[in-house]
Parts: structure tokens; C-alpha cells; sequence
């Protein structure tokens, strides 16, 4: 499926010399909100923009510096060196386990890491925590003042646009830890181990479908939390979740991947979206990919839809909403 480009987020009717595929595929998703048939599934970077642009009265030196730890590899750094910052948990490993993590913290510290290594990573990361006792108290110093601190009252165009396609029945996901869409939306974020209100969630006319699903957990409640392969596969394999998927992948729903990067790499979304294309085959309906110009699209099985650079991304989302409510 090739990828279509456009330089501009201006809604596609008021374009004068646009790619007739983009405009058909940016029509498509407005007729998606209009009848509330549109799922979009937001990752990382959206957190890392809101934070970013952020408005609140914090430097831009403090508000790159958190952003940038929100990306999958560097959390798991993060989460190494919490451990090893105190000599009391430090003191808990064997000779080998320091080893490890001094190797995997090398590892993460470049660039081009391998998926395995950031998965082994995880899995070391998640058992010595779990083993202190520390687990809760780790993603509690990560996520605990985020919208607090870098959000708050403030405004935030990116978090604002997706409030806004909130407002219009767009069902939104994440794979987020973090809480700042739930709580600019000031919608309930919920998990998949709440069954009833999954299944609310996946209802086609319940208002509980604009609470915000959080696929791979929420950093309060740490049992929730997809950190490595093993919380995947329990994912995976979470029966009314992946029949909801399935549905909602493989029926007329359109589906719109924001925030997620070219490939898909990090390794939730992109375990999420191999499981999809083996479930449901290519006999589903075309989905989208949302990307700033320059960055090309990894994953073929998705339409791309570029609409310009990442500044201009909450206001081709908001040229979105405008379009279908007048």
C-alpha cells in the first residue's frame, strides 16, 4: 500500500492541488468520526510532543530531558539505573545479575538497539524490582507529577486535540503508561482486566466508549503494566480483548495509528499490530498511519498519511474535527 504525502494538515476540500489518494484517505477517516467509527491508537509520541510544547512554567532544557525518557528504551534505562542508584537495592544483586545490568545499560545507552536485547532488558528490569519490592514505587517516581508538572491548567494544543476528537465519540487508545490524554479528556482510563467496561469500551452506542483504553496498563496500577514479553503474551491472549480487536480491526471501524513512528518499533505496538495482520489477514479495510513529513513509513499493511512537520500535527487533527461538526 503506497504512501501518500502532503506537505499541509489544511483539510483536504480546501486544498487546491492535492493528491486526490491523500484527500480520499483523510475523507475517509472524517466519515469514520462522523459516524463513529474511528479508533485512533496514540503512542509515545504524543506524550513526548504535549511535553515538549509544553506551555507550564518549566525550562525547555527539564521539559526535553523528561520527554525524552518516556521512549520504551530509554524508561527501561531509567528503570536500570534506579536500581542502581541505591545502594540498597544495588547491594541485592549477585555478581552476574550487576554484570547483566551493567551490559544492558550499555546497550541502551546506543543507538540502534536490538528488540531482543531491549525485551531481555525489560524482563531483567521487571523481576529485580518485582523481587525488591519496588516496582510501584519506580513507575510512581516516573509518571506519578507528569501532567502536574508539565501540563496542569496550561494550554496544550496536542493534548487539546485529542480532547477534542474525544468530545466527537472517537474511541482512543493508547499504549502509554503515563496519564495525560486520560486526564485532558477527564475521561476514566481503563485496562483490559476490567472486562465489563472492555466490553463497554467496544460497544458501538455506549458513552463508555470515550473512556480511554490503556492496552498496555497505566503507571498506577503496576500489575496492569505490559513491560516485556511475558505481560504481552497475556495480552494476546486476553479473550475478550482480542475478540474486540479482531472485530474492530477486521470490520468497517478505521483505524488511525498517531504518535507511533515510521515503523512501529516500539516493541508493543509493534506486537500488536503483527498479532492484528495474523488475526485478521488482509481482508480488512484500509487503516492509516499519521506521519510528519521526512519520516517514512515502515509498515506497509497501513496507509501513511503525511501532514507536515510534528508541530502541525494537533491542528491537522483539530482540521479533522472541524470538518465533520461545521
Amino acid at each position: 500500500m503506497a504512501s501518500v504525502n502532503s506537505a499541509d494538515p489544511t483539510p483536504p476540500t480546501a486544498l487546491a492541488n492535492s493528491n486526490p489518494e491523500y484527500e480520499a484517505n483523510v475523507a475517509d477517516i472524517e466519515d469514520a468520526l462522523k459516524n463513529r467509527r474511528l479508533t485512533l491508537v496514540f503512542g509515545t509520541g504524543i506524550s513526548i510532543n504535549a511535553i515538549k510544547d509544553s506551555t507550564a512554567g518549566v525550562s525547555d532544557d527539564e521539559k526535553s530531558r523528561k520527554a525524552d525518557t518516556l521512549r520504551w528504551n530509554a524508561l527501561i534505562l531509567s528503570g536500570l539505573q534506579f536500581i542502581e542508584n541505591n545502594p540498597d537495592y544495588k547491594a541485592s544483586l549477585t555478581r552476574s545479575e550487576i554484570q547483566e545490568l551493567d551490559c544492558y545499560k550499555s546497550c541502551l545507552s546506543t543507538e540502534g538497539v536490538a528488540l531482543g536485547t531491549m525485551l531481555r532488558a525489560a524482563i531483567f528490569l521487571r523481576a529485580k524490582l518485582k523481587e525488591l519490592g519496588r516496582l510501584q514505587a519506580w513507575f510512581k517516581l516516573e509518571f506519578s507529577g507528569l501532567y502536574d508538572k508539565f501540563i496542569g491548567d496550561n494550554p496544550n494544543p496536542m493534548l487539546e486535540s485529542i480532547k477534542e476528537l474525544n468530545r466527537n465519540h472517537a474511541r482512543i487508545m493508547t499504549t502509554n503508561y503515563d496519564d495525560l490524554i486520560s486526564r485532558r479528556c477527564d475521561k476514566h482510563a481503563i485496562i483490559p482486566d476490567e472486562e465489563q467496561k472492555l466490553k463497554d469500551f467496544f460497544s458501538a452506542n455506549s458513552e463508555s466508549r470515550r473512556r480511554i483504553l490503556h492496552i498496555h496498563g497505566i503507571w498506577n496500577d503496576p500489575k496492569s503494566i505490559v513491560l516485556d514479553g511475558v505481560n504481552y503474551y497475556k495480552i494476546t491472549t486476553h479473550p475478550y480483548l482480542q475478540h474486540a480487536l479482531q472485530t474492530c480491526m477486521g470490520g468497517t471501524e478505521v483505524l488511525v495509528f498517531v504518535g507511533t513512528g515510521g515503523g512501529l518499533d516500539d516493541p508493543n505496538f509493534s506486537g500488536l499490530l503483527r498479532w492484528a495482520n495474523e488475526v485478521v489477514g488482509e481482508e480488512r479495510r484500509p487503516q492509516y498511519i499519521l506521519l510528519p513529513d521526512g519520516q517514512n513509513n515502515k509498515h506497509k499493511s497501513l496507509h501513511a498519511i503525511h501532514y507536515g512537520d510534528h508541530s502541525r500535527l494537533p491542528e491537522f487533527l483539530k482540521g479533522i474535527v472541524r470538518r465533520v461538526t461545521g
